[in-house]
């Protein structure tokens, strides 16, 4: 049987000038996790108190999702956009590797540490994070995101509608307000080219997500339409 329990997720990705950077993230049973390499206690759920980031900011000290890369972003100072990286993820009883544009490897890592930020505005994808899909395309992120949030829903005994995505909808709008936040604010504080772009990786991502959504699901419409066979009477 399932039960709540400690996730271990090791990112390693190899640089162009032969370094290598490990990030070991640790997910409790909520989908929290500790500051990277720190060991510190995950920073407890909270209730979102603003409509802007700014506010949410002003209200808790500073922005959970961007406190969440410290420490992360610096080891990838002199990394260009352009640089193509070998990376690997260590996984319960797998591990997935990619040699993909330095960006692409970067959103899947930042998106992992922020959504297990305790950001309140990226709770509805906390879930994907406690199930961490490495380097997911967008196809793979709308139907992930499409069947958590309606678990959620029914977890939460919220009510369906017509559209039962909707909400979610919003969700993705708030997530890629966060986005803008942090890209901002990492530009702001130093130039992390290619951390930078990760974010907006993960902004296309999320705009895809938004508007493909219902075409991933039509591409699944031929299978969940599918009837189980009845026993043919052979008497």
């Amino acid at each position: 049987m399932f039960s709540p329990r400690q996730r271990q997720i090791d990112y390693q990705i190899k640089k162009p000038c032969g370094g290598v950077v490990d990030i070991p993230v640790v997910l409790d049973e909520q989908g929290l996790a500790s500051p990277a390499g720190t060991g510190q206690t995950p920073v407890g759920p909270v209730e979102y108190m603003g409509e802007h980031c700014q506010a949410c900011e002003a209200h808790h000290g500073c922005c959970k999702a961007e406190r969440a890369l410290d420490g992360v972003l610096t080891e990838f100072e002199n990394l260009k956009s352009t640089d193509w990286v070998n990376a690997s993820v260590r996984m319960e009883g797998r591990q997935v590797s990619v040699e993909s544009p330095a960006p692409r490897v970067l959103a899947s890592l930042l998106g992992l540490l922020m959504a297990s930020s305790g950001c309140p505005r990226l709770i509805p994808f906390r879930a994907m994070a406690l199930y961490h899909l490495p380097f997911a395309t967008a196809e793979e992120n709308a139907i992930r995101a499409a069947g958590f949030w309606l678990m959620r829903c029914w977890i939460q005994g919220e009510p369906l509608d017509e559209n039962p995505f909707s909400a979610l909808q919003t969700a993705w709008d708030n997530l890629e307000e966060v986005n803008r936040h942090v890209s901002q604010k990492v530009l702001a504080r130093s130039q992390h080219d290619a951390a930078s772009n990760g974010i907006a990786f993960l902004d296309v991502l999320a705009k895809m997500g938004t508007m493909g959504l219902e075409s991933a699901l039509e591409t699944l419409r031929p299978v969940l339409s599918a009837q189980a066979c009845s026993t043919p009477n052979l008497s």
